[in-house]
């Protein structure tokens, strides 16, 4: 799987798992930025109730943010320098009973307890950009297991 998505000041969909999950699941794949100043949001989307869980990366030249979040709420944040441009990160959403987890290339860098995670939904990934600095991403190599 393959996918390149743009973005401007405007919501982009980049990429969305047209197969509901349901229950524990392991989301990972590839993902390179070609900008240092963008927004990515992963989720897991169930619509139909309005519910949500995921991360949250703020990237600019200086900093960048991490949140994990369950509806909109943020259950752990980490600050720090996580991804350059033009490299390849291996990115894992995860969720194993009530415990979701975000890592990349496999260092765990988010952790939360949360019964708010949506039993069943699908995943959605969305970039964010500047109008002076659009966003870039290309993903590679999504695995999907429950």
């Amino acid at each position: 799987c393959l996918s390149r998505g743009l973005g401007d000041v405007y919501k982009r969909q980049v990429m969305e798992n047209p197969q509901a999950v349901s229950g524990d699941f392991n989301l990972s794949f590839e993902l390179l930025t070609l900008t240092r100043h963008n927004q990515l949001k992963l989720f897991l989307t169930d619509e139909g109730k309005g519910e949500s869980c995921g991360v949250e990366l703020k990237l600019n030249r200086d900093w960048q943010d991490a949140v994990l979040l369950a509806h909109e709420k943020a259950l752990a944040q980490a600050r720090g320098t996580m991804i350059t441009p033009d490299v390849f990160y291996r990115f894992r959403l995860s969720r194993e009973g009530e415990k979701l987890q975000f890592a990349l290339n496999d260092n765990v860098l988010l952790q939360a307890e949360t019964a708010n995670c949506p039993q069943t939904g699908e995943f959605l990934l969305q970039i964010n950009g500047q109008p002076d600095h659009p966003a870039a991403v290309e993903i590679k190599e999504m695995r999907i297991k429950p």
